[in-house]
C-alpha cells in the first residue's frame, strides 16, 4: 500500500454547542476536495458520533478527516500557513468549538471488497 497521511479534526462534544451537519457536509468539506484534489487529496469523511451504550454523551460530536494524499510530502504543501486559516476561519460557520487537530501517516488500511 502507498503511504499516505491524514488529517482529522475533532469537535468537543457540548449540549450548548452549535453544530451543522449539514454545512460541513454539503459545503464546508466538498469545498476543500475541490481546492485540493489537485494536490493529491482523494478521500473525506465527516463522522457524526452517537451516545455510548449506557446512553452517555460522546467526547466529541463529531469529526471531519481528509485522507490519502498521493504522495507522503503533499498533505504539509497542500496545508500551508494561508491554507489551513481558510479553512479554520470556515469552521465558524458550522460549529462554535475549537477542534482537536491531528494528522499522521495511514499505516493499514482495507481496500474495498476486502
Amino acid at each position: 500500500m502507498p503511504m499516505s497521511e491524514s488529517i482529522t479534526l475533532h469537535y468537543p462534544y457540548d449540549s450548548s454547542a452549535h453544530y451543522d451537519i449539514d454545512y460541513i457536509t454539503r459545503k464546508h468539506m466538498p469545498e476543500i476536495h475541490s481546492r485540493w484534489g489537485s494536490h493529491g487529496l482523494t478521500l473525506w469523511h465527516v463522522t457524526k458520533y452517537t451516545p455510548g451504550p449506557k446512553g452517555t454523551p460522546p467526547p466529541y460530536a463529531f469529526s471531519t478527516t481528509l485522507l490519502w494524499w498521493e504522495k507522503q510530502d503533499m498533505m504539509p504543501r497542500t496545508l500551508s500557513e494561508s491554507e489551513f486559516k481558510k479553512m479554520m476561519d470556515d469552521i465558524k460557520g458550522f460549529c462554535d468549538k475549537e477542534p482537536i487537530v491531528l494528522s499522521g501517516e495511514v499505516v493499514g488500511m482495507s481496500s474495498q471488497g476486502s
